[in-house]
């Protein structure tokens, strides 16, 4: 795997007794680009739960989450440079009106193929996870997602940057890690970065982390790793806790071999070798429906309800490392692919199975209704169409910090999955199919577009499609 434009070296301490986490780094920055800089900016997402007035708590009163805005400052979190941090040749200035971008003025300024090395210490002082769903839990376990300041993307001869609202689209410019952890012995970690070694002690537990090209380092310091399994597929390493005790082992590692083959198929290797999908990723984007069926009821075939969550996650995790579309305007496309390989999954492996499962075939006083005669993947369509009886609809091409809630979730994803399977049938061939999968491949880790995807679509389809092409 190639070298990203940017590196960290890091060393990383927890300190659980005040829930903070110790970094000191050393970061090179290379401006690949041809332009100078004059300044550099980086995402300090962290710092985002500083106070009760950055656009991540408007976004909270906004959704009447007002745990927040009551919450002491000790519980809310925030990033605090080290007072030493001095003689330094740049100025480090906080957006005013977004605390949780950092713009780097420099000195003197950074010219096209040269790199800088900024060394910084700070603490990070941790969240409550009853905000977000990352932060310290209930019981002393810390999930954490945006925990470090790394440089934004610049793309098109600027700075891509937006601060955190909570709708998990982190758009960090790829970098290389060399992350040297610490934690107290009564914890250990799980992350999506290789572990090189660990060293285990009767004082602290440390470990060496490395990776290349990698968007971000997500890190899980748990007292039990037990509920994390790991699953070897053919060139894939698969680490999840994603469970469901009415499945034996050797069922789930089947099931993840399959999903794995099936987006192989579809899209072409995964960008790494190893994949981490969590409950809590999991539940960012889960599939509609299940979690509301209480647990004495299991209308699906055998195992079907755990397969879902795991396909599901895994084609986003998929879809994510391949090209890198701004999550902020673009990720309409992302989405609608991943649904749309989830209908042909079910298409595949599910052909007959009715939206109900086997309620629609027994249960009479549920028989009764329309619905419950629907395919499983007719929901699609379902869903979107309720977004326009509800006069919700949005444009597919609105930012998603603008969506209303309903669309964010369900009607923009469903109603670019239908504008794709539309398309695909109207062809005539596997165009549509054919575009995702070059998509994919030939923009793997590279900042990509919609007119990239529209660009390869154009050259695969054999009719006029340039009225689609309008539309999205």
């Amino acid at each position: 795997m190639t070298q990203a434009q940017h590196a960290h070296h890091m060393i990383a301490t927890l300190e659980s007794e005040s829930d903070v986490l110790h970094i000191k780094d050393s970061m090179i920055v290379k401006n690949d680009s041809d332009v100078s800089w004059d300044k550099i900016v980086m995402l300090d997402w962290a710092h985002a739960f500083s106070s009760k007035d950055t656009p991540l708590a408007n976004r909270f009163a906004e959704d009447f989450k007002n745990k927040f805005q009551f919450a002491p400052e000790d519980d809310r979190g925030k990033t605090v440079f080290k007072s030493f941090t001095t003689n330094l040749d740049f100025t480090i200035k906080r957006l005013p009106q977004q605390v949780d971008i950092i713009e780097l003025l420099l000195n003197e300024p950074l010219l096209p193929g040269a790199s800088k090395t900024i060394a910084w210490e700070y603490d990070v002082v941790i969240p409550e996870d009853d905000f977000t769903g990352y932060g310290k839990s209930s019981i002393g376990n810390y999930a954490l997602r945006y925990w470090y300041i790394t440089p934004a993307v610049f793309d098109q001869g600027k700075w891509q940057y937006f601060s955190h609202k909570g709708i998990n689209d982190y758009y960090p410019a790829l970098a290389d890690y060399s992350i040297s952890l610490h934690l107290p012995t009564s914890h250990q970690v799980v992350t999506n970065a290789p572990i090189i070694t660990s060293a285990l002690t009767d004082y602290k537990n440390s470990y060496l982390l490395k990776g290349n090209q990698l968007a971000h380092v997500e890190l899980y310091l748990e007292q039990n790793l037990q509920r994390y399994k790991n699953f070897g597929v053919p060139k894939l390493n698969v680490t999840t806790d994603i469970e469901d005790g009415d499945v034996p082992p050797e069922l789930k590692a089947l099931f993840i071999d399959r999903i794995s083959g099936f987006l192989n198929e579809k899209l072409g290797s995964y960008a790494y070798p190893n994949m981490l999908i969590t409950n809590r990723y999991y539940r960012e984007d889960p599939v509609y429906g299940l979690s509301s069926l209480p647990d004495f009821i299991n209308p699906f075939p055998a195992g079907f309800t755990y397969e879902i969550k795991v396909i599901k996650a895994m084609t986003r995790k998929w879809l994510e490392s391949g090209a890198r579309l701004h999550p902020r305007d673009e990720n309409w496309l992302q989405d609608g692919m991943m649904v749309y390989l989830l209908q042909q999954y079910n298409e595949t492996y599910y052909p007959d199975l009715k939206i109900a499962g086997k309620l629609s075939n027994i249960w009479g006083g549920i028989r009764g209704f329309n619905i419950t005669q629907l395919d499983f993947n007719d929901q699609y369509n379902f869903l979107y169409l309720n977004t326009a009886r509800l006069n919700l609809d949005q444009s597919i091409t609105t930012r998603s910090d603008s969506l209303v809630k309903y669309n964010q979730q369900l009607g923009i994803i469903n109603k670019a999955a239908i504008g794709l399977k539309y398309l695909q049938d109207y062809s005539g061939n596997n165009s549509v199919d054919q575009t995702i999968k070059d998509f994919y491949q030939n923009n793997k880790l590279k900042l990509s577009h919609v007119s990239d995807f529209k660009t390869i679509l154009e050259s695969k389809s054999s009719k006029d499609i340039d009225w689609f092409l309008m539309i999205i």
